[in-house]
């Protein structure tokens, strides 16, 4: 999920923060209370906001804002109004430490966090758990798999599951010999022993294992490595900048070879990047996209979608957030913990946190709710419920975590957008131990 944030982006999020700036405001000061009408409570983002990372901060915020915007709308939680506030890691473990030790001591009615992320996460995540803190991590290092941190949860698939997709749709093509081109740095690299674990369980051989150093002049030296080692198809993952150097410099040297690319090919500025480096009908020929997946459908992603699209605007910013699975699942984690803090009249997340699980888990004695007026309503009437959200069913095992399909898209130069073309169903991942 790694990629360089535009400053067009970066406008755009400040636009957005702007124009909800009036559904609460800001913290400061340590701790939190369990009594109601304490003032503005605080979804706290420890994500990276600059650096090679930031993408993923403007996921987050994506998701984060349209919620507190409807929490906000149905009259707050416990009668406080929300807030999102950013804490920025910088995509590194040495910042993400101190960024998350100030949010903790500085932050007035810190209720959650949304966060930490890969790069971040075997740093940070111990300090939220002894703060006893809900954290909702996009982390996918598969350390995470097995957490039994009762205050962690991953609302997206781990990187090993990722990796299992990407090798499997290169076998589903047809091809054999498998180029690793990856950006140096946390996020990026934890797919990489996976998908050398996975490739000779289907056949693969990987010819090369890319450590790419992000923003660099010319990658000319490992083109021309990759190319004496005749590879059929290329996995990658990298941000704008490097990959269009990247693949410019490979399509140059004679290289025009197909890739397979994870969610970051779902960005605007990766896909404007690659496509003046490329040309964009030499990239809808050569590239299919994998991509967590689940349908953009159902009451509770049309409540995210339009909320989302009231903020932005129906423009590039707002389209390429409404079906992201980082916001999308995000936005479910700020309902969420609303509804938990309503369900025990608490807004102590010691109180509330065990009922965040039983609110995402179905039961024959539960009503299933969409939006948080529902959850709202259901609790009113002292039922209790199970949310399915902007990210539909979200399966919660019993590490708090979920498994999930990928989708494969393709890249439609006309319309300069993704094409969803088939589904690659958990069941398959499932079946590809890596022992």
């Amino acid at each position: 999920m790694t990629t360089r944030v535009t400053m067009a982006r970066l406008s755009a999020t400040a636009t957005l923060v702007a124009l909800v700036a009036g559904c609460g405001g800001g913290g400061g000061g340590g701790g939190s209370s369990s009594s109601s009408g304490v003032g503005t409570l605080v979804f706290g983002e420890l994500m990276p906001f600059t650096g090679d990372q930031a993408t993923e901060g403007g996921q987050v915020t994506n998701g984060c804002q349209p919620a507190i915007a409807v929490i906000n709308k149905a009259g707050g939680v416990l009668g406080n109004k929300v807030t999102c506030q950013e804490f920025d890691t910088r995509g590194d473990a040495v910042d993400a430490v101190p960024a998350a030790q100030k949010m903790l001591a500085t932050t007035t009615n810190l209720v959650g966090v949304l966060g930490p992320s890969t790069a971040e996460a075997p740093a940070t995540e111990p300090l939220l758990q002894q703060a006893n803190m809900p954290m909702f991590s996009v982390a996918g290092d598969p350390q995470f798999d097995k957490s039994t941190d009762p205050y962690f949860y991953r609302f997206t698939p781990a990187d090993d599951l990722a990796a299992k997709a990407l090798a499997l749709e290169a076998k589903n093509l047809g091809y054999k010999r498998v180029a690793v081109v990856f950006t140096a740095g946390d996020s990026a690299q934890a797919n990489v022993p996976s998908l050398q674990a996975v490739a000779p369980i289907l056949g693969l051989q990987i010819t090369d294992a890319l450590s790419i150093t992000p923003n660099q002049p010319s990658y000319r030296t490992e083109v021309a490595k990759l190319l004496a080692n005749h590879p059929d198809v290329i996995i990658n993952e990298g941000d704008p900048q490097s990959d269009a150097t990247f693949f410019g410099q490979l399509k140059e040297a004679g290289g025009n070879i197909p890739m397979v690319i994870t969610a970051v090919a779902t960005f605007s500025d990766w896909q404007n990047a690659m496509s003046t480096a490329m040309g964009s009908a030499v990239l809808a020929d050569l590239m299919t996209v994998i991509d967590p997946y689940t349908p953009t459908e159902g009451e509770g992603w049309q409540v995210f979608n339009d909320t989302l699209k009231g903020l932005h605007g129906n423009g590039v910013d707002y389209k390429q957030y409404n079906a992201d699975i980082y916001s999308r699942t995000t936005y479910d984690a700020c309902i969420a913990m609303a509804l938990a803090m309503t369900a025990s009249n608490s807004i102590d997340p010691k109180t509330y946190n065990p009922h965040i699980a039983d609110i995402l888990t179905p039961g024959s004695d539960k009503t299933t709710v969409h939006t948080y007026q529902e959850g709202l309503d259901a609790l009113k009437a002292s039922k209790k419920i199970y949310l399915v959200g902007a990210g539909g069913e979200l399966g919660l095992n019993q590490y708090h975590s979920v498994a999930g399909a990928f989708e494969t898209q393709h890249y439609d130069p006309a319309t300069k957008a993704l094409v969803h073309v088939g589904v690659i169903p958990n069941d398959e991942l499932k079946a590809l131990s890596l022992g």
